[in-house]
Order: structure tokens, then sequence, then C-alpha cells
């Protein structure tokens, strides 16, 4: 781990924190953001409206309003934020830096899956595919759901034979016998059992589609900072294990992803 650079700024008998003239972080937040924050470094920035010490810090404010502060000071520095991330160059305190990307070296969702390919947008994905065989009278399809491994909307399939079965316990608590039923209730069963001596002819591709890695891709903010927060996402606070200044960097690596300054700041809206 990197020493905070607090730490270093103290050591060198430089003062380590922006002024906030007795403010709490909250206070501090909303007052930078009032127009007050131009021509000052991101990091001193954010390191002055932070609790905690120089590891595990915590910010009020939720993700939203984390990338809405970061969004602020950019706009308050428009021609020159680019130089104002840090007081010093990520190559001057750290041999290696990078984005929180995901990394796998097997599936995340079974160890045991083979096979890898590299999907349109640079993901690499976990090839692994299972079949599954129906008959073509008891296929039901599941309700669609996020996948947080593949980060995709998946549909699944389910044998509903079961499901269909036409007799209910209080019928036969009533008629005790098939034969004592009524007609048209015997019809149904009938046919659900002609139904049930189908081959399972019908087959359903399940492919894993599992993130091995995402290092080829860019990153939104939003994915970035959720990834290194440490607190539940419910949470109205944010913790990060590391001092303002090392987040400044990290917005820096966001931005610079994209050298014409387009990069994302939000994920797009999941699928329901």
């Amino acid at each position: 781990m990197a020493i905070p650079y607090t730490l270093i700024k103290t050591l060198e008998g430089k003062e380590p924190y922006l002024e906030s003239k007795g403010r709490k972080p909250k206070q501090q937040a909303k007052y930078l953001m009032d127009e007050n924050m131009k021509g000052i470094h991101l990091g001193a920035c954010l390191d002055s409206c932070r609790w905690g010490g120089q590891i595990d810090v915590l910010w009020e404010m939720n993700i939203n309003e984390m990338i809405g502060f970061i969004q602020n000071w950019m706009n308050q520095n428009p021609d020159n934020f680019q130089n104002l991330w840090h007081e010093k160059k990520i190559s001057e305190l750290y041999t290696q830096f990078e984005l929180p990307y995901i990394r796998h070296k097997t599936c995340p969702r079974d160890k045991n899956h083979k096979g890898i390919f590299l999907d349109k947008k640079g993901k690499f994905r976990c090839a692994h595919t299972e079949i599954q065989r129906f008959k073509p009278s008891f296929i039901g399809e599941n309700e669609a759901y996020f996948d947080s491994l593949s980060k995709l909307k998946e549909i699944t399939f389910r044998d509903t034979q079961e499901e269909e079965y036409p007799i209910t316990t209080e019928d036969w608590e009533d008629y005790g016998e098939i034969e004592n039923m009524p007609t048209s209730l015997q019809e149904e069963y009938n046919a659900w059992t002609d139904k049930i001596q189908e081959e399972r002819t019908v087959e359903v591709n399940n492919p894993c589609f599992a993130i091995l890695s995402d290092k080829r891709t860019v990153l939104s903010l939003e994915t970035i900072l959720t990834r290194l927060n440490l607190s539940p996402q419910t949470n109205t606070k944010i913790l990060f294990p590391f001092d303002g200044w090392t987040l400044a960097f990290y917005a820096q690596k966001w931005y610079e992803q994209n050298p014409i300054g387009n990069a994302s700041a939000f994920e797009p809206q999941k699928p329901i």
C-alpha cells in the first residue's frame, strides 16, 4: 500500500489539509461546490470534506453525489482542470496505478467452467454453455433478471410439468379416485399424462457469459467508485481505503481513458 499523500506532506513539513475554517466535512463539501474550488487541486478539495484518518476514509455523500462533486469541480475549472487533479504526477507516487478492473483467472460462477471469448465491447467472458432439454409441452420462461456476473439481462427456462399437474390436493380429498372426478377434470388429467410421455426434444443453450476481465473497456466513473466503495450500496455514505488525494488519481485515470474528454460519468441504466 502506498504511503498516504497527507502523511508525505506532513513529513515534508507542509500543511496536509486544505483550510476549512472549522466547517464539518458535509458543510465543507457544500461550501466548495458553491464556486469555491477554482484553481484548487481536486485531491485537496476531496481530502478536506471527509471523515477518518489516512486510510478508511468516509464521505457523507452517495456515489451519485460524489460524481456530482467531481463534475462540479471540473466545471469550476473548465480550462485547466487536467492540470489540477493532484499536486504530483501518478508516476511520482506509484510504480503502478490502475482502475479497479474485473480480473479473474477462472470463471467466478464456477471455476470448472472452460473456454473464454472476447466480446465486441472488449470484455473477456466465460464461454461455457450448458444445454437443458425440455418436453415441448412443458417449457416455461422465467422472469428476466439482471445477472451480476455477466452484467447482462438474462432469460432462463424451467420445466413446468409439475406446475401444470391438473389435480389438486383438495380434488384428491373430495373424490378419492380419478374415476370419481368430473369428466372435464378427467380429460385434463388424461391430456396431461399423454404429454408427459413426450421426449425432451427442445434444447435450450444456457451460456455462462460471466466476465473474467474488462481491462480493455472504458469504465464509467460510477462503476469505478462503486467497485472501490467499501460501504453498502444502500448507504448514504461512501467509504474508501485511501484518502482524497488518491481518489483524485482515480478520477484522473477515469477521465484519461477517453482522450477527447467525454468519458462517461454514469453507467447506462440496467435493464429491468
